[in-house]
Order: C-alpha cells, then structure tokens, then sequence
C-alpha cells in the first residue's frame, strides 16, 4: 500500500496525472481497512491531482473524505480552504 501512495506521489510530481490518479486510487483501496491515516493521506493525494487537472468538485470531495477519516491531514483542510468549501470553482487570489 505504501509503495502505491509514494508511485502516485511520484507520478503527481512528474506531471502524470491519470497514473498518479491510478496509483492513489490503489493505495486508497488497499489503507482503507487497516491504516485509516494512510486512507486519508492517499484521499488527499487525490484531491491534490484533481484540483491540478481542474476537477474541483472531486477535488472538494477528495480533500473532505480524507478530513472525515482523519481531522488532523492539513494537506486535505488547506486544500479545502484553498477551493473554498462548497464553492464551484477556487477563490481568487487576490
């Protein structure tokens, strides 16, 4: 499990997205059940990859999930905040 959160890791940071995507939604599967924090980095992964690829929705429900199994995972509550909660598209940034 924790090899296919850091392949998505590296996919995301190479710019490959559908693989990132992929992998992630491995790691997710396979954490759910044994290592909830694990669930919730990966969900959070995932809500990085959608909001790069301008999928906000996802992206809003990715970072929620990830903050419903685990409260503390800043990377979902700043992502969150970022897209503004429930609005359809990111706050500006000005």
């Amino acid at each position: 499990m924790h090899g296919y959160y850091y392949l998505a890791v590296l996919h995301f940071e190479r710019a490959s997205y559908a693989q990132a995507l992929g992998f992630s939604n491995r790691a997710v599967v396979l954490a759910t059940a044994s290592e909830p924090r694990w669930a919730a980095r990966s969900h959070a992964l995932q809500g990085e990859i959608f909001e790069k690829v301008g999928r906000y929705p996802d992206a809003r429900s990715s970072y929620a999930r990830a903050l419903e199994i685990d409260s503390s995972n800043v990377t979902a509550r700043v992502g969150l905040h970022r897209l503004g909660g429930e609005r359809e598209e990111p706050r500006a940034p000005w």
